[in-house]
């Protein structure tokens, strides 16, 4: 691994099978760090918030599958939150579309619009919504 070339690809080994995957793009990354600072301002003392590789999270500072699995779409822009039930099943928790709020009970309470995690900031002392 230390031969691969520094090219801004994620290079994983897996089971003796090299994967190569692209970095994340922009969106992405954006959509991870807005979500991912939210669950830290609405973490209760007991709880952390991790960042992933893919995804974010809030889970009881315990191991374990994860309580809450989040989908957000970018391009239409929407969240889907679903919950891990007692049969160890996700079911839809809530979901909302565009600027509708979407709040979240449990193991935090948080609030979110789709379209903040996903539109960029515009430039300073652009009018432009979209950026």
């Amino acid at each position: 691994m230390t031969q691969l070339p520094e090219d801004g690809l994620r290079y994983e080994i897996l089971d003796g099978i090299l994967i190569v995957s692209p970095s994340p793009t922009p969106v992405h990354q954006r959509v991870i760090g807005r979500i991912f600072l939210k669950f830290v301002q609405a973490c209760p003392p007991d709880h952390e918030a991790f960042v992933a590789p893919l995804a974010a999270e809030v889970r009881p500072v315990r191991r374990g599958r994860h309580p809450q699995y989040w989908i957000i779409d970018p391009i239409r822009p929407s969240i889907e939150v679903s919950r891990l039930d007692d049969a160890g099943d996700y079911k839809l928790l809530v979901s909302g579309e565009a600027d509708e709020p979407v709040t979240v009970d449990g193991p935090i309470t948080l609030t979110v619009r789709p379209i903040d995690l996903v539109r960029p900031v515009p430039p300073a002392g652009s009018d432009r919504a979209d950026g």
